[in-house]
């Protein structure tokens, strides 16, 4: 099994940059997408990923679905976290479908869909198990096909934060 760890240092500027970021800033207030850039592995997306509060909106989620580096685990967790079972009847390309209240999951579903269409992942393997993101969806019928890789335990790098 081989290990990623993230320097307490890296978990620093990380928290400092995309954690909790809207909370007491102005309204306009958006994150540096050059911020951003300097993160420079899979592991560090999943990171941000696996700790980001989705009060603050969707925009650094949605980069980092874009991101090279995004690797499928990573994917899966924001697949999840986007709680797709509020979307059984959505077509997202028309936005008059959104649920209330879910436009995160209505911007970052389609960008999962898509990167699993075109089966673009990073090489790198996050270990990631679904078991506690998982909802239950077999008694839902969806107007898009959930991608079965979404299920997967993935087996891969361990990511670690040097305390």
């Amino acid at each position: 099994m081989s290990k990623y760890i993230i320097s307490s240092r890296k978990s620093e500027q990380i928290c400092s940059k995309f954690f909790e970021w809207s909370f007491g800033k102005d309204d306009d207030f958006v994150p540096s997408k050059s911020d951003f850039s300097l993160l420079n592995h899979s592991a560090e997306l999943h990171y941000l990923a696996y700790i980001y509060n989705w009060d603050d909106g969707h925009i650094v989620l949605k980069w980092v679905l874009q991101s090279p580096l995004c690797s499928r685990s990573t994917a899966n967790l924001l697949f999840w976290r986007s709680l797709p079972s509020y979307f059984e009847k959505t077509n997202f390309s028309d936005p008059e479908t959104c649920p209330d209240y879910c436009e995160a999951g209505f911007e970052l579903i389609p960008i999962v869909l898509e990167r699993y269409s075109n089966l673009d992942f990073s090489t790198e393997n996050i270990a990631f198990d679904p078991t506690d993101e998982i909802e239950h969806l077999e008694h839902k019928k969806f107007d898009w096909e959930i991608p079965k890789g979404v299920y997967d335990k993935i087996s891969g790098i361990e990511v670690y934060v040097d305390e």
